[in-house]
């Protein structure tokens, strides 16, 4: 009986350090391969895009500041539904080599040469054409390309001012990018974070 129960002990002690070894053992994040952090002014739906060109190929928000007057105010994350690549322009008018998933709505473009971006409201689209409400800041150019854009998930943030921080917030989809934007008047994205994470298996 006495070694039964020393034996008992000895699995027990066993079955503990494995245990406490077992807590201490975190899975290894993904390093961050391209970060960067953005800054506005206060304004009425300040927005900011995250390059569709990382070093990987998933975009992924670690960390928002934000702040709002208004209590209805909220952060709105969009994700690219489809890209269409041009084929030419002319003011607000753009030509697309295919017509698939030209309609109304957010779209965000994207200045290949320079990987440059600017949001936008497509009011139509017929064909092979769409038109924007106004012209584009810089004109678009042969090959550049214009993302139909979906909301895929909010944050409420309403008369305050909030911080969200997780690893990561919200993921976006591979080589795609991913538009941030908060409603309300004198809304403010004062801080956004993101990495660009491998694609997984």
């Amino acid at each position: 009986m006495k070694r039964y129960l020393i034996l008992l002990a000895a699995l027990a002690a066993v079955t503990f350090t494995l245990s406490a070894v077992a807590a201490t053992v975190q899975p290894v994040p993904f390093p961050p391969i391209k970060a960067a952090s953005i800054g506005t002014s206060a304004g009425t739906n300040p927005t900011v895009v995250l390059s569709a060109n990382g070093v990987q190929p998933v975009p992924a928000i670690n960390y928002i500041n934000a702040s709002a007057t208004e209590d209805a105010a909220t952060i709105g994350f969009l994700a690219a539904t489809n890209g269409l690549i041009v084929s030419g322009s002319a003011t607000s008018r753009v030509f697309f080599a295919s017509t698939n998933g030209i309609r109304s709505g957010t779209v965000v473009l994207r200045h290949v040469a320079s990987d440059k971006y600017e949001t936008a409201t497509m009011t139509a689209g017929a064909t092979n054409t769409a038109t924007f409400a106004s012209a584009p800041a810089t004109a678009l150019l042969v090959g550049d390309q214009v993302y139909v854009m979906d909301l895929v998930a909010t944050l409420p943030v309403g008369s305050n001012s909030v911080a969200y921080a997780n690893s990561p917030l919200v993921v976006g989809k591979p080589w795609s990018p991913v538009l941030v934007q908060i409603t309300g008047t004198n809304a403010r994205l004062s801080t956004v974070t993101w990495s660009y994470l491998p694609l997984q298996p």
